[in-house]
């Protein structure tokens, strides 16, 4: 009934009589109470099906990174690692491989001189050329995905127009770190380096391979930061 009349005070000064700052103050108190009465009523549910997160202090995205964050709902972070693209790094990849190929169709041209059986020497290098040039093509346009709630971590990774995942059950994770291993870059070669891994059950689930060293820590940071606030459920 207070609330009414507070309300009538306000939205019809005329009628009502007029609105003084007590009935603002007053209406605020009002409004104040009804929203602690109603987090109260609620909070056995929240507290029951572990919906209530703490929002954490995320570390700053590295300058000029690519990378997405995307807070889909309250508790629920998602990390894209979008594919490298045209960019400059991946153009200048696919156009040192078609200088390569390049040099190659001229090589092709000069034993031709020495009659068509010399050709043959020049097919291993074509099919070296064509299977990186392949294998740049497919790490250029692959992406990542990684999605946390309060109960799991998601690992999605796109790749030649197929799909790979991974699921974790956060309070089983051991550790997310730098690991030392190989993985492929974006001319399809693989090669020995450190990267940002999953520690799961004594196994290494990579992400992030092909990022900057400044990315790759910041991942780490953010991952662990984030899980960090995670409400263990109760039992």
């Amino acid at each position: 009934m207070d609330w009414i009349c507070c309300t009538n005070r306000l939205n019809y000064p005329g009628r009502y009589g007029t609105a003084r700052d007590t009935d603002v103050h007053y209406c605020a108190y009002i409004l104040k109470k009804t929203i602690q009465r109603f987090y109260l009523l609620f909070l056995p549910f929240i507290t029951r099906f572990n919906i209530m997160t703490v929002t954490p202090d995320l570390p700053d995205r590295p300058a000029k990174s690519k990378i997405k964050i995307i807070m889909e709902e309250p508790g629920k972070l998602s990390v894209h690692i979008p594919r490298e693209g045209f960019s400059l790094r991946g153009f200048f990849t696919l156009l040192f491989i078609v200088f390569w190929m390049f040099m190659i169709v001229i090589w092709s041209i000069l034993l031709m001189q020495f009659g068509y059986i010399w050709l043959l020497a020049s097919v291993p290098f074509w099919a070296l050329a064509i299977t990186i040039f392949i294998l740049s093509v497919r790490m250029i346009f692959s992406s990542q995905t990684l999605t946390i709630n309060h109960r799991e971590l998601l690992l999605l990774k796109k790749q030649n127009g197929k799909t790979a995942h991974a699921i974790f059950d956060i309070r089983k994770i051991e550790s997310i770190g730098l690991v030392e291993g190989t993985y492929k870059t974006l001319t399809g070669i693989t090669r020995r380096g450190t990267y940002p891994a999953i520690i799961y059950n004594k196994e290494a689930f990579g992400f992030g391979e092909r990022c900057r060293s400044e990315e790759k820590r910041w991942l780490i940071d953010l991952l662990n930061n984030f899980i960090a606030t995670k409400i263990t459920p109760t039992s």
